[in-house]
Parts: C-alpha cells; structure tokens; sequence
C-alpha cells in the first residue's frame, strides 16, 4: 500500500493512495489524519474521494493481500478552511484515536 501527498499548503493537501479495494477508504481517511496532526490541525475535512485504476507499475506489493486494488485521491481542509463540496469537519484527535487501534504503522 502507498501514500502519496501532493498540493500542500497551510489551509489543506492532497493525497492519493493505492491500497487493496476493501481497506482502501479507511487507509486514505488513516492517512490524511496522520498528515493533519502532524501539521497540528484540529479539525478536517475530505473532499468526495475519486476512485480510479492504480498505474501499471504500483501494486500490488508482495507480502499483501490479493484482490482488486485500486487508487483514491481526495483533499483534506484543514481547521477553518472551507470545504468546496460542503462535506463536514471531524476531530483530528478523536479519529487519530481510532486510526491508532486500527492500523500498525500509525502507532
């Protein structure tokens, strides 16, 4: 599985992941927070994730699991910036909190 963070200013970022189809949602959510609490951010919100065919020469990785993978890219606001598509601002901590039970590289 893969990160990869584009676009970064001070009010939001980019992120694209590659990750197998079944954990590719929480990966990219796990992700933007671990971003946004290191740039100290308080609050976010994604953007409605695009989803599309990784390129030919990423994934899948030895040692993961087989199935469909699949890429998704999304932007994270941070704090007060607005969110063009409306979507809701959530805790960077609380999520942080769950992201930490849920996957081994965030501990």
């Amino acid at each position: 599985m893969t990160a990869e963070y584009y676009d970064m200013s001070d009010e939001k970022f980019s992120l694209r992941v590659i990750s197998p189809e079944d954990r590719v949602r929480e990966y990219a959510i796990c992700k933007a927070v671990w971003f946004a609490e290191k740039k100290q951010a308080e609050h976010m919100s994604l953007s409605n994730p695009v989803y599309s065919e990784p390129p030919a020469n990423k994934g899948p990785f030895p040692n993961e699991t087989s199935g469909r993978w699949v890429m998704l890219s999304t932007t994270a606001y941070l704090d007060a910036a607005a969110n063009p598509e409306g979507n809701p601002k959530v805790s960077v901590s609380d999520y942080a909190a769950v992201c930490r039970q849920g996957w081994e590289w965030y501990r």
